[in-house]
C-alpha cells in the first residue's frame, strides 16, 4: 500500500476516527484504526464492539491496500507534522510516513481478529445538522455518569412522525428538547436509548449541513444507531435498559413565573458558588420585582446578590444545586430566561423566555432548606 494525502484532512479525519479509542483496549487490535486505500480515497476506521467510526477522504493513491496501526499513536504524530504532504507506504509489517523530512516508522498491528464494521441501519431520516448538535448537547447535560444505572447515562429518544424528542436525566434534574425532522416514513414511532456520551460525542464532530441518524429494528440481534454527515459514519449500541417515565414529571401549570436575565443570574450563581461548598445549594428569595440570592452560613464564608426580575404570581423562598442551576443556565439559549414554580419543595422548570429556544425544558429538584 502507497498514498499521497494533504496534511490538514488527513490529520482532522484520523483524530476524529480515534478519538474513541479505548485508553486500555480488551485485546491489542482494538487499539488500531484501520486504513483502506483504494483508487482515489482512503477510508480510515475504529471499533471496539461498541462505537465504530469510518471517515473518508481523498487521496492520491499509488497501491492499494489496507493496513491497521496504532491509531492514537498515529493522531498525536500527524498533529506534529509541519503542514506539507503525507506520503504512507508500507514496508512487511512496517508503515512508513513521510511528511517533508520527518520520518517515521510504525509497526502495523496483526488484524486476523479484526471485527468488521457494522453497518449503518437502514431506518431513519435526516435533520439540520447545528440544530441536532445543540439539541444534544442541552440534553446530554441533564445525563447521569453513574455506570451503575444506565438507564440514566442515556439519551432517550422518542420519534413520532417529523418529531424528534430528546431527554435526559440523572434523578436530580431532567431536560427535554423536541426538534423537527424530516423522517423517510412519515408514519415512523421509534424509541431508543442511547448512551449519552456517545451522541453528543458523534452530533459535536458533525460535518455538513445536514446529518442522517438511522436506528436498527427491534427483531435486529444487535441493536445500533448510526449517525452519518460528510464524509463521516458512526454507529453505536443502544443502551438495554428502561429509561424513566420522565414525562409525569413535568409540571402541567404552575403558580409563579419569574422571568430574567440570563447572564445576570448566571453571573450571580457563579459567584455564589465561589463561597457554596461543593453541591452546597444557592438560596433564591423571589419578592417584590427581585430575587436575592445567598450561599454559605454559620462562620463559613458567605455572599449575598440581588437581580431585578419580574414576577408574575406569589413570592418564594428556594434552593438549588448551583452547579446544576448553572448548567441549566447555560445550555438555553436565549438572554431572557423564565423559572416557572409550583411550590418550594417541588420541581421548578427552567426554559427559554420568548422564542430563542423553543421547546426546551430544564427540570431541576429543589434543595430542601433547613432551619
Amino acid at each position: 500500500m502507497k498514498f499521497q494525502v494533504e496534511r490538514g484532512p488527513f490529520t482532522e479525519a484520523v483524530s476524529w476516527a480515534a478519538r474513541t479509542l479505548p485508553s486500555r483496549p480488551a485485546r491489542a487490535e482494538l487499539a488500531g484504526l484501520m486504513i483502506d486505500a483504494k483508487s482515489g480515497e482512503i477510508h480510515l476506521s475504529t471499533f471496539d464492539f461498541e462505537t465504530s467510526a469510518q471517515a473518508t477522504i481523498t487521496a492520491n493513491v499509488a497501491t492499494p491496500g489496507k493496513i491497521l496501526v496504532n491509531g492514537k499513536i498515529l493522531a498525536d504524530i500527524t498533529k506534529a507534522l509541519p503542514n506539507k504532504p503525507i506520503t504512507i507506504e508500507v514496508t512487511g509489517n512496517r508503515v512508513e510516513l513521510t511528511c517533508d523530512r520527518s520520518n517515521f516508522l510504525l509497526p502495523t498491528i496483526p488484524d486476523e481478529n479484526y471485527p468488521a464494521l457494522p453497518n449503518l441501519p437502514q431506518s431513519g431520516g435526516t435533520v439540520n445538522a447545528i440544530e441536532f448538535a445543540n439539541a444534544v448537547s442541552a440534553v446530554a447535560t441533564a445525563a447521569g455518569m453513574d455506570s451503575t444505572l444506565p438507564m440514566l447515562t442515556g439519551i432517550k429518544v422518542e420519534i413520532s412522525g417529523d418529531s424528534l424528542t430528546l431527554a435526559a436525566t440523572d434523578r436530580y434534574r431532567l431536560a427535554v428538547k423536541e426538534i423537527k425532522w424530516t423522517p423517510d416514513n412519515n408514519k415512523i414511532e421509534l424509541q431508543a436509548l442511547i448512551p449519552a456520551r456517545n451522541l453528543n460525542d458523534a452530533a459535536k464532530t458533525i460535518a455538513g449541513d445536514s446529518v442522517r441518524i438511522t436506528f436498527s429494528t427491534e427483531e435486529e440481534d444487535v441493536r445500533l444507531v448510526g449517525v452519518e454527515s460528510t464524509g463521516r459514519k458512526t454507529t453505536s449500541r443502544l443502551l438495554d435498559a428502561e429509561f424513566p417515565k420522565y414525562k409525569t414529571l413535568l409540571p402541567t401549570e404552575s403558580s409563579t413565573v419569574v422571568t430574567i436575565d440570563t447572564q445576570s443570574l448566571t453571573d450571580s450563581v457563579k459567584r455564589m458558588a465561589l463561597v457554596a461548598e461543593r453541591n452546597a445549594p444557592v438560596r433564591c428569595s423571589f419578592n417584590n420585582s427581585e430575587v436575592v440570592l445567598t450561599a454559605g452560613n454559620g462562620d463559613d464564608p458567605t455572599a449575598t446578590e440581588v437581580i431585578e426580575c419580574e414576577i408574575n404570581g406569589e413570592g418564594l423562598d428556594i434552593a438549588f444545586n448551583h452547579q446544576y442551576l448553572i448548567d441549566g443556565l447555560n445550555v438555553l439559549g436565549s438572554p431572557k430566561a423564565q423559572l416557572m414554580f409550583t411550590s418550594p419543595s417541588k420541581p421548578a422548570i427552567l426554559a427559554a423566555g420568548g422564542e430563542a429556544n423553543p421547546n426546551y425544558r430544564y427540570l431541576l429538584m429543589p434543595v430542601r432548606l433547613t432551619g
